[in-house]
This record gives structure tokens, C-alpha cells and sequence, in this order.
């Protein structure tokens, strides 16, 4: 059964299951024609020759703030994130959410400070599932994101923000393998 999240005037509805794969392929359109348009501004940050990396993950580990709330910190799903750049990446998944709900996510992920395998930056994108958040619907976010990457191994962190109520506080890690 799908959850409606979008409701127009009252009449048109859209689940969480289409909504995110209309939205991930509007995303993925927008990505197309911006290549499309910056063609030769890409050509000169990335060699044609090389592999675009794509790394996957089985979800995140999140550590509350609020340790007395029974939040859930083990978020298995599956996401995927594919680097344009070093310093630029478009992440999309789904995952079990600390109020035991499905989520899913898509997001732009930037960071443009590196050291070596560490990276920082940040992810601006969409997320659904929280139910005290647009009672499960869609919402926009923007969050700090460091990462350290060697090999075909990696992991990503974040700090999210504790929101009236709504959303949980919490420390996040992720861990990715690259696959391509």
C-alpha cells in the first residue's frame, strides 16, 4: 500500500514508490542535460578515459542524541552514489529510518575540501519517511558530509540536527564499497 505524499488541489495524488522514481528520473534527466550543456566545462574537470566510480551501501549506523527515545540505529537499505567529479556526487537510496519507516533519499553531494582520502563538504537533497516530518512525505535538507575513501572501501559521516520534534538528532556513518 502506498502512502500518498503530494495532494494538488485536493485531487491528484502520488505515492512514496512513484513519487521517488519520478523523482529520481527527473534528477537523472537534469544531470543529462546539464552534461549536455556543459560539455566542454566537464571535458576539462574529468578524462574521458577514466571510469565514472560508483559506490554502493547497505544503509547507515546512527548514534542519537536523545539515548532514552528507543530510536532504531541500525538503518539497513540500499544506496548508491555516483562521482560526476572527486568533488561532486549524486546519492539516491532507501533505508530503514530511526522511527522504524522506510526513507528514501536523493541527494547532490559537494566536497571540495580534500586531504588525501578525506573529503569534506556537504549533501543538499530530498528525503520521505519521517512521519512527524510532512507526515511522511517528501522534504528538503542540506547536511555536513565527510568521507575518507581508499581503495574500493569507504565511509561516509554526518551529524543531523535534532528538528521540533520531528526529526532525531544523531551521528550517522556509512559505509560504501566502490564497484565500478
Amino acid at each position: 500500500m502506498a502512502i500518498p505524499f503530494v495532494r494538488l488541489a485536493g485531487k491528484v495524488t502520488m505515492s512514496v514508490t512513484s513519487g521517488f522514481i519520478n523523482l529520481c528520473t527527473l534528477i537523472f534527466a537534469g544531470t543529462l542535460s546539464v552534461n549536455a550543456a556543459n560539455a566542454q566545462s566537464l571535458e576539462s574537470q574529468c578524462d574521458p578515459q577514466e571510469d565514472v566510480p560508483i559506490w554502493l551501501n547497505a544503509g547507515l549506523l546512527s548514534h542519537h542524541f536523545d539515548r532514552n527515545r528507543g530510536y532504531r540505529e541500525d538503518n539497513y537499505g540500499f544506496g548508491a552514489q555516483v562521482e560526476f567529479t572527486p568533488e561532486n556526487a549524486l546519492m539516491l537510496g532507501e533505508f530503514r529510518n530511526s522511527d522504524n519507516a522506510t526513507s528514501h533519499y536523493v541527494g547532490w553531494l559537494w566536497q571540495p575540501i580534500q586531504w588525501g582520502p578525506v573529503k569534506l563538504g556537504g549533501v543538499a537533497g530530498g528525503f520521505d519517511g519521517y512521519p512527524l516530518m510532512r507526515h511522511g512525505g517528501w522534504f528538503a535538507a542540506a547536511l555536513p558530509m565527510a568521507s575518507i575513501q581508499e581503495g574500493p572501501v569507504g565511509i561516509t559521516l554526518t551529524v543531523v540536527p535534532n528538528y521540533k520534534d520531528r526529526l532525531h538528532g544523531a551521528i550517522a556513518a556509512q559505509f560504501i564499497l566502490r564497484v565500478w
